[in-house]
């Protein structure tokens, strides 16, 4: 299972900064200065979550989840 972090539509000092804070650092990061990511996802605010199967297909959830919410869909992913 890989996670990677999308942060979009800023620059790379802000973008840095956010991930300092907090402290998301364990796993890679892509910078979308344009949004192109974001856009070709569906995503328009954050926080927001894209799930990828083994087969590719995404599922996607707006606004937060939590811990237990997280989880939930990753145990979900993984049980496949």
């Amino acid at each position: 299972m890989q996670f990677v972090g999308v942060a979009g539509r800023d620059g790379i000092d802000p973008i840095r900064s956010f991930i300092d804070d907090l402290d998301v650092d364990a796993f890679p990061h892509v910078v979308d200065e344009t949004g192109g990511i974001w856009d070709q996802m569906g995503v328009v605010s954050q926080p927001s979550f894209i799930f990828l199967d083994a087969n590719g297909e995404s599922t996607s959830h707006l606004g937060g989840l939590g811990v237990s919410g997280l989880t939930e869909r990753l145990d979900a992913l993984t049980s496949n």
